[in-house]
This record gives structure tokens, sequence and C-alpha cells, in this order.
């Protein structure tokens, strides 16, 4: 008697699951609907145009590192901070260009 209990538990959580999983399945294959005319007329979306030359990486050229002693255990560090002073831009082209950080 018990093991039919199981057995009718388990096989309703399954098609529940099923049930769900079949809706979200057609509400996945639904086609997006468009926003109404006054929303598409009122903002014509513009996106620039890609640049000539762009930026693939940055490198840190020069930074400084400064460490604080942690004052109970001598030989531990308790903080360090960097502050980068220059940065390297390469471009798509290989032209690197160097800026200094304030």
């Amino acid at each position: 008697m018990v093991r039919k209990r199981w057995i009718v538990a388990a096989v309703g959580v399954l098609a529940l699951v099923g049930i769900f999983g079949a809706g979200h399945w057609v509400l996945a294959q639904r086609p997006e609907e468009s926003p109404p005319a006054a929303v598409t007329a009122a903002a014509p979306v513009t996106t620039p145009p890609p640049p000539s030359n762009p930026i693939v990486s940055v490198v840190v050229g020069n930074s400084e590192t400064t460490y604080e002693q942690d004052p109970f255990e001598s030989g531990r560090l308790r903080s360090s901070t960097t502050k980068v002073r220059q940065l390297f831009y390469i471009h798509a082209d290989g032209v690197v260009e160097s800026k200094q950080v304030n």
C-alpha cells in the first residue's frame, strides 16, 4: 500500500513538471510582440558608427605600490595600495598610445 502511494505521488509530480515545462516551452516559442507604432515612431534608434581604429587592449605601464605593516605582527602586511600612473592603449592596427593617469 505504501509503495502505491509513492508511485502515485511520483507520477503526479512528474505530470505537473511536464505540464509546466510544456507551458513554458509554448511561451518560449511564441514570436515576440512588436511595440506599438507610437513607441517606434517617437524615438528612432541611431547607433554610432564603429571607430576606425578601436582599442583592443589596455596595459598598465607604470604603477606605484605602498605597503602598510601590521602594528602587532611585524612580519605581516596589513594592507597594500596600488596607484596606476601610466596606461598604454593598444589599438587594432598596432598603434600604442600612452596616457598619464592623475
